[in-house]
């Protein structure tokens, strides 16, 4: 395997961790029933309670609070993934240096 790509590969790995964390962790809160009242399911339950047409806007706002929803949580994973990018060189640059007397 190349040098660069290698050393591309391992410094990308947080990033990769972080978004596939945030992805499976969105999903969940996103197509699941919990106490958050925060899936897609419970808003649209909530809209049909409304009176007149806010049930429509809701629903027609919908597809804003899903991106919202999801690029903020990939901002969020890649920040994070700095984070651990920048731990893992930290730890990675520290064990292979070499030691001087």
């Amino acid at each position: 395997m190349n040098k660069h790509i290698k050393n591309t590969l391992s410094l990308h790995i947080g990033n990769l961790v972080a978004l596939v964390l945030m992805i499976c962790g969105i999903y969940y809160v996103l197509l699941q029933d919990n106490m958050l009242n925060i899936s897609i399911s419970s808003i649209i339950e909530y809209s049909h309670h409304l009176k007149n047409n806010k049930h429509l806007l809701v629903l027609g706002l919908l597809p804003i609070y899903i991106a919202t929803i999801v690029f903020g949580a990939a901002i969020v994973a890649i920040y994070i993934g700095s984070i651990l990018q920048n731990i893992y060189t930290k730890l990675f640059l520290k064990k292979s240096a070499p030691h001087r007397c």
